[in-house]
């Protein structure tokens, strides 16, 4: 039944169950989150927003906010890199380290295969990236049939695209 409430064409937010089913999980990610703070000696009994303490001078939940941003940031780049046009120009919060001042990174993709990234933030020179994918016609597909037809009927392709500092 709860897969039913999300299904696409019926997931409606303002149904009780819908509701219900999202509390739930925002209960369990709560939940989640004090019991991974626990195991790593931090505290659970301060003001979080998404499991983070804000402008806190500990060096362990510093560290941890530097984290978490580096893993959005590095998430929203691997986007920029699998999409022709990149869908985030400037990705940001990017701080320099733990306690660190915010540092954003500016994205252009000048040839279809090249991203540039500055202030480039790898130890290494460039990183070379092999993206596979299966081209279907940019068409609306009568259902998710059809869709799952052509998809199957396509070949795997390769995009190389070079990340370069820029």
């Amino acid at each position: 039944a709860t897969a039913q409430m999300f299904d696409n064409e019926q997931f409606n937010p303002a149904d009780r169950r819908v509701q219900f089913e999202i509390n739930k999980f925002q209960y369990a990610q709560f939940e989640l989150q004090e019991s991974l703070r626990t195991q790593l000696g931090m505290r659970t009994d301060i003001p979080l927003h998404c499991g983070i303490a804000k402008e806190s001078i500990d060096p362990v939940e510093q560290k941890l906010a530097s984290n978490f941003q580096l893993l959005q940031a590095m998430d929203k780049l691997s986007l920029c890199i699998c999409c022709t046009r990149p869908p985030f120009a400037l990705i940001e919060p990017m701080l320099d380290g733990p306690g660190g001042r915010p540092s954003p990174l500016t994205i252009s993709r000048p040839e279809p295969q090249k991203l540039k990234i500055q202030p480039w933030p790898f130890d290494v020179s460039a990183i070379g990236v092999e993206i596979p994918y299966r081209a279907v016609p940019a068409e609306k597909f009568a259902d998710e049939q059809k869709f799952r037809e052509a998809y199957a009927s396509s070949s795997v392709q390769q995009l190389g695209c070079s990340v370069v500092p820029g």
